[in-house]
């Protein structure tokens, strides 16, 4: 005897194979890689709230006691961000690594999934770069309260103290102006020719303007012209 769920199944195909959804198939993996977009989102709008103020009130802990200062989370929070963005990033190659060995066109495709993974590894080598631990000053300057990136940078300053190592002044001003300013220029600027493409991607899929109605062709204008002479 044969079931009707049975011929329902072959019907409909659930019970096979065929009915089943491909978790690796171009749709699942265009998905993924538009929730990891999400995600690389959110990272840089985190590493953007918490960085700006770090520029100004940036202050390591103390090389001695070891204690931490005041803003201590907000550097836990911006390295959080940092690596929320990376992982991202990260994630996105990962997937469209898979989809190329299966031979399937993904969004957001290879330069932009690189493109994503360099800035964010930019952002990361610079931000260490910058991460000083003591200011070594002139002489005649009082340098007891030294903060973020500013004071890094003025004039008093005669060299730099990067992770037990010293860094001129220069070298520390373009590792600076590098993860300041050069890695949001180039996240923004990603960001505007992701936006980019996506219009292009939906332009074609929207239909054309309708004259009348579905289906109708635009009535023509049978008024009778008047010349003049």
């Amino acid at each position: 005897m044969t079931d009707g769920n049975t011929d329902t199944d072959a019907d409909t195909g659930s019970g096979g194979p065929e009915g089943r959804s491909d978790p690796l198939s171009a749709e699942s993996l265009a998905g993924l890689t538009r929730a990891l977009g999400w995600l690389l989102v959110i990272g840089g709008v985190g590493l953007a709230a918490t960085g700006v103020p770090l520029i100004f009130l940036y202050r390591p802990d103390d090389p001695v006691t070891g204690d931490r200062p005041g803003l201590w989370w907000l550097r836990g929070a911006h390295s959080g961000a940092s690596m929320l963005f990376i992982g991202a990033a990260a994630g996105i190659v990962a997937v469209l690594a898979v989809a190329f060995v299966r031979r399937l066109r993904v969004p957001p495709g290879w330069f932009i999934g690189l493109a994503a993974l360099l800035i964010a590894l930019l952002g990361l080598m610079s931000g260490q770069l910058i991460a000083w631990d003591r200011l070594v000053l002139e002489p005649s300057t009082d340098g007891s309260h030294p903060r973020g990136i500013v004071d890094a940078l003025s004039d008093d300053v005669r060299s730099v103290v990067v992770d037990g190592a010293g860094v001129s002044r220069g070298a520390y001003a373009a590792w600076a102006g590098v993860h300041v300013v050069v890695v949001p220029l180039l996240a923004l600027g990603l960001a505007g020719v992701v936006r980019r493409r996506a219009r292009q991607q939906r332009a074609p899929d929207e239909p054309p303007p309708e004259a009348d109605g579905p289906g109708e062709q635009p009535t023509p204008d049978l008024a009778p012209r008047t010349e003049l002479r």
